[in-house]
């Protein structure tokens, strides 16, 4: 039950696969426009830290969409771009990935203008999709994910008590602020080395789409962090980078079936995140978490 619930909540998540073109990241680092950056309302599933957040595509009315690090593309509901009426440029090119299970052939537009407040790229690569089945069953419909494609030029902070976000130019400087942490930017997750008890290391996933702390198995036994039949653990003592947390709770189960490359054995989801500022610093490939007790 607990893998069918991982992977029901996280779903886009096997996006991670499919690696973003050299064509599309050159596109999108070329044409990136800043001006002026402000922090952005956005809204957010209960049991999911992922924001809404109203996007301008061709300078379009404000569709809401997700912003999502845990997809590579941009991905677009096609009844929308059909209903709107709006023309995109498209090269009849197609992609496959795995959506829900299953894999699918999706169509390639390239937009003039993708914009999230004062924030915008232009001709970026997206892949047109049927709806996104997640936001919708949760009462939140969204017209789909906005992913690392558009996100890789930026550094993206977000104070989830406040729900507010913060779209901006990386810093050009080589020093690191203290509390930072490096992930490895080769992946599409956010993978982490985190400290468990003060003493345990290993890579853990950062994932906003996850609605529970994930932990192997396995790999908890050997470490002597859970018994044989447990499926749960509570540990004292988290560390990521600069930042520390107490008496963190994880469900346990098989990480080899979860979508994630890299090897990690656990997942930060939601039930850490919800209550930080979190901030990604794609070009960099940094990663800071921050507690904001009392907003």
């Amino acid at each position: 039950m607990i893998k069918k619930k991982i992977f029901c909540a996280i779903a886009c998540a096997v996006f991670a696969a499919v690696a973003l073109s050299g064509t599309q990241t050159a596109v999108a680092l070329s044409g990136a426009q800043t001006e002026a950056p402000t922090w952005i309302r956005f809204e957010m599933i209960p049991n999911l830290a992922v924001p809404i957040v109203p996007v301008q595509v061709n300078g379009s009315e404000r569709f809401p969409l997700l912003l999502d690090p845990s997809v590579p593309d941009v991905l677009l509901d096609g009844f929308l771009i059909e209903g709107s009426g709006m023309q995109l440029a498209s090269r009849e090119e197609t992609q496959e990935i795995e959506y829900l299970g299953e894999k699918e052939k999706l169509p390639v537009v390239y937009l003039d203008t993708l914009e999230i407040g004062n924030v915008g790229i232009k001709g970026i690569r997206a892949l047109l999709v049927e709806g996104d089945n997640i936001t919708r069953a949760d009462g939140y419909p969204t017209y789909g994910r906005i992913g690392r494609a558009f996100l890789v030029p930026f550094r993206l902070t977000i104070h989830y008590p406040r729900e507010l976000l913060l779209l901006e130019p990386s810093p050009e400087s080589p020093d690191v602020p203290a509390g930072g942490i490096f992930f490895e930017r080769e992946l599409n997750t956010i993978n982490v080395e985190v400290i468990l008890n003060g003493s345990i290391s290993a890579y853990f996933v950062v994932d906003a789409t996850a609605p529970i702390n994930f932990l192997d198995s396995k790999w908890a036994r050997e470490q002597g962090l859970a018994e044989k039949k447990a499926a749960g653990v509570e540990i004292g003592k988290l560390t990521v980078g600069g930042f520390t947390t107490e008496k963190v709770t994880f469900e346990l189960g098989d990480m080899d079936n979860m979508p994630y490359p890299g090897l990690p054995v656990g997942v930060i989801g939601t039930p850490v995140l919800r209550y930080l500022s979190v901030t990604y610093d794609f070009p960099r490939g940094l990663l800071w978490l921050r507690s904001v007790e009392g907003g």
